[in-house]
């Protein structure tokens, strides 16, 4: 046997395959590889040429084992694995909409602000208290009340 060839691990990559169930073809769904993992081992070369002996066998075998039933207990959790990412994505769809949001309600915020800033400095007919503002000539009746707080902040009510 030629050393130049000597392949012990080979992954083998998942492909598309719409014909499938699950819409991919893996090794790893396999029923003859029996560790369900995405790569082959083969050591066949160095038992053969006594670089490792019946111990490595040995130990390689229950190895398999360990794999094979450590992938076992994962198989089933798989689709509880995937609809937990799929949650993830949704709740990260929904900060970025609601920071979206957000963002768009403290501009409205703040345009409303500067507006109710222009009308007080514009119509400045504020009563003693200095609590609000609610006309801006005699011959329109008072559509709205400008209230500012202890901020410098100004709130619109809408008067009916």
């Amino acid at each position: 046997m030629d050393s130049t060839d000597l392949t012990t691990k080979l992954y083998v990559r998942t492909m598309d395959d719409s014909s499938t169930l699950l819409g991919y073809a893996s090794i790893c769904d396999s029923p003859a590889n029996k560790i369900k993992e995405d790569y082959i081992l083969n050591f066949d070369y160095l038992f053969e040429t006594g670089s490792l002996d019946e111990t490595y066998r040995t130990f390689l075998e229950e190895y398999d084992k360990n794999i094979y039933l450590y992938n076992s207990r994962l198989i089933p959790l798989e689709a509880e694995i995937a609809a937990y990412e799929d949650k993830i994505t949704e709740l990260e769809a929904n900060i970025t909409l609601y920071t979206n949001s957000i963002a768009l309600d403290t501009e409205q915020i703040n345009a409303n602000s500067a507006l109710a800033q222009e009308l007080v400095a514009k119509y400045d007919n504020t009563n003693t208290e200095g609590t609000y503002i609610d006309a801006y000539n005699s011959s329109h009746p008072a559509i709205a009340t400008i209230i500012p707080d202890a901020n410098g902040n100004y709130y619109i009510n809408l008067n009916a």
